[in-house]
C-alpha cells in the first residue's frame, strides 16, 4: 500500500467495510481506518477508492456495438448501456459487458426516416438516467461527420432544442418533451425532489426542469406532441473552484442526492497537467422548494430561481485515490499529427450512481476511445463511504 493511497476491505473483520489511508508516521507505516457507509466518520467527509476498470477495450459483448457510446444506467434489475444512436439492456444477472437481451434504436442507418425521432430530426442520444421505472435520454441533432444523412430534416422541420425520450423498462417509448435552453449531452432526475436535471450549453451550469409536465410520444412530425415542452424551474451554478476547457458529458445523483458531474478536458493532456480536473465531481445540491413555479426558459431567472451560494450548492471535498478531492481521471484528448490537433482520442462521456448490495455508494463513468474503426470504451468505477 503505497503512503497517500486509499483503500477499501474489512480490516477489522467486523463485516463492514472500511476506508483506509496509509501514511508515513516518522520511521513506520500507519493505516488510519475509517468506517464506511452508516458509520462515516467526521473525519473523512467523503472516503472513496478506485475499484477497477470492469470494461477495457474491446471486451464488450458481441450483442453490443460500442461505437460512438455515450453513458450506463443502472436499475436494480438491469444495465442500460447507451451509444448514439442505440440503447441496450444487459441484465444485472449477466456480466455488466453483456450479452444484451434488448435493444432500440433512434434509426437504423444506412435507412434513414425509421420511427418518429429520426422523422423529426434527432440522431443523437446522450447519456442516461433511469428513475422509477423509467429510463431517461436526451435527444439531440449531430450534423457533423455526415450524421446529418442519418436521419434527413423534412421540409419545415427545424432542430433547436434538445428533447427528453422517455422508455420503460422494456425500452419502449413513453414519454416526449422538448427541454429549452438544455444541451443534449446527459439528463438525470434527482431522486430527492423528483425533478428533472440538464446542463446549460457550456460547462458548470444546471437547468432543471418539471418531469410531471412530460407529454406524450409524438405520433407524427406535425403534431402538438412533437412540439411540447417541459416547464423550466431554474439554474444552478455550479461552484467547480476551477476553470478551463471542459466539455459538459454526463452527471448522475446519487439516492441521497448528491450531483456527481464529469468533466472532460477539452484540449489539454491531463496527465501531464494535475491542474486540469478532468474526471468526476461532487456537489451537495439543495432542491427548489416544491412550490417553484415554472417560468420561460428564454429569458434571465428571477433570484428565486437561480441556486448558486451555499447552502443551496456546495462542492464536496471527495478524499482518498489521488487525494485531489475527487474522483481524477488523467488521459490526453488528443489525436495529434506532427504537432496539429486533428480530432479527439479520448473522451470522458456519462456516469452511473447507485448504492451496491454491498453497502456503499458506487460511481462510473464511460471513457470512450475514438479510433478509425469501430470506438472501443472503458468503465471506471468507485465507491466511497457517502452515507
Amino acid at each position: 500500500m503505497s503512503d497517500g493511497r486509499w483503500v477499501a476491505a474489512d480490516f477489522d473483520g467486523d463485516g463492514h467495510t472500511d476506508i483506509a489511508i496509509a501514511f508515513d508516521d516518522g520511521d513506520h507505516t500507519s493505516i488510519d481506518v475509517h468506517k464506511m457507509g452508516k458509520f462515516a466518520q467526521p473525519c473523512v467527509p467523503m472516503g472513496m477508492s478506485h475499484m477497477q476498470t470492469y470494461v477495457d477495450e474491446s471486451t464488450m459483448d458481441d450483442t453490443i456495438d460500442t461505437e460512438e457510446m455515450q453513458g450506463i444506467a443502472q436499475s436494480s434489475q438491469n444495465w442500460y448501456w447507451n451509444s448514439r444512436l442505440r440503447i441496450y439492456r444487459v441484465p444485472t444477472t449477466n456480466r455488466i459487458d453483456g450479452p444484451a437481451d434488448l435493444a432500440w434504436q433512434i434509426a437504423a442507418p444506412p435507412s434513414p426516416g425509421q420511427g418518429v425521432f429520426c422523422q423529426l430530426g434527432y440522431n443523437h442520444m446522450g447519456d442516461s438516467d433511469f428513475y422509477n421505472g423509467n429510463l431517461y435520454v436526451t435527444l439531440s441533432r449531430d450534423e457533423s461527420h455526415g450524421h446529418g444523412d442519418e436521419c434527413p430534416l423534412p421540409a419545415g422541420v427545424t432542430v433547436t432544442d434538445p428533447a427528453l425520450l422517455v422508455l420503460d423498462a422494456n425500452l419502449s417509448p413513453v414519454g416526449f418533451g422538448i427541454m429549452r435552453g438544455a444541451s443534449g449531452s446527459w439528463v438525470a432526475v434527482n431522486p430527492v425532489d423528483g425533478r428533472l436535471y440538464n446542463a446549460k450549453p457550456g460547462f458548470g451550469t444546471l437547468r432543471a426542469y418539471d418531469l410531471k409536465t412530460v407529454g406524450a410520444v409524438p405520433k407524427g412530425i406535425d403534431t402538438p406532441e412533437a412540439r411540447h415542452s417541459l416547464d423550466y424551474i431554474g439554474r444552478v451554478d455550479l461552484p467547480l473552484g476551477f476553470s478551463g476547457d471542459y466539455w459538459d458529458q454526463g452527471g448522475a445523483f446519487s439516492p441521497n442526492g448528491t450531483f456527481y458531474y464529469v468533466a472532460d478536458t477539452g484540449t489539454v493532456d491531463s496527465g501531464n497537467d494535475s491542474s486540469i480536473q478532468s474526471g468526476v465531481h461532487a456537489f451537495k445540491l439543495t432542491p427548489f422548494p416544491a412550490g417553484t413555479t415554472a417560468i420561460s426558459p428564454d429569458a434571465p431567472e428571477p433570484a428565486d430561481h437561480v441556486i448558486s451560494t451555499a447552502p443551496g450548492v456546495e462542492k464536496v471535498f471527495v478524499g482518498g485515490d489521488t487525494n485531489t478531492g475527487y474522483f481524477r481521471i488523467a488521459y490526453d484528448p488528443q489525436y495529434s499529427f506532427f504537432g496539429d490537433w486533428i480530432g479527439r482520442q479520448y473522451e470522458l462521456e456519462g456516469t452511473t450512481v447507485y448504492r451496491g448490495t454491498d453497502g456503499l455508494m458506487h460511481v462510473m463513468v464511460v471513457m470512450l476511445h475514438n479510433e478509425s474503426g469501430e470506438d472501443d470504451i472503458s468503465l471506471y468505477g468507485w465507491y466511497n463511504n457517502e452515507p
